[in-house]
């Protein structure tokens, strides 16, 4: 399946991380934008509007819970897909069942991991 050109919009509060992910996406055709914390993506999010296919969130944020970020994702964004990463086991995140998002993706990734992730939510 082809995803070139789909839409990523990475959450993620670690430099390094976001940076990561921004580069396998990119290198996979995808074009992405990343916000740092949650006040910066709550921001982002009322200019996207439907110019997102797929949301990459981390659940912890320093300024907002991620049950709580996921909820503005869902009504920005209501037709975009939501990978939830964390380093956490999904069953340990609180206000959060996995039925919520398409898929998750347990820290620490490496490339084939979060490419297979993202192809997955997008199906």
């Amino acid at each position: 399946m082809v995803f070139e050109g789909k839409r990523v919009f990475i959450i993620e509060d670690e430099q390094i991380i976001a940076d990561l992910m921004q580069h396998i996406l990119e290198m996979s055709g995808y074009t992405s934008k990343v916000a740092f914390s949650g006040a910066e993506a709550e921001s982002a999010l009322s200019d996207l509007h439907d110019g997102v296919d797929l949301v990459i969130l981390d659940y912890s944020l320093p300024d907002i819970k991620g049950n709580e970020m996921l909820l503005k994702v869902r009504q920005f964004l209501p037709q975009a897909r939501v990978l939830l990463t964390s380093g956490y086991n999904m069953d340990m995140l609180e206000g959060i069942e996995p039925e919520q998002v398409d898929g998750f993706l347990k820290k620490p990734f490496d490339m084939r991991e979060i490419q297979a992730k993202v192809e997955k939510a997008l199906q």
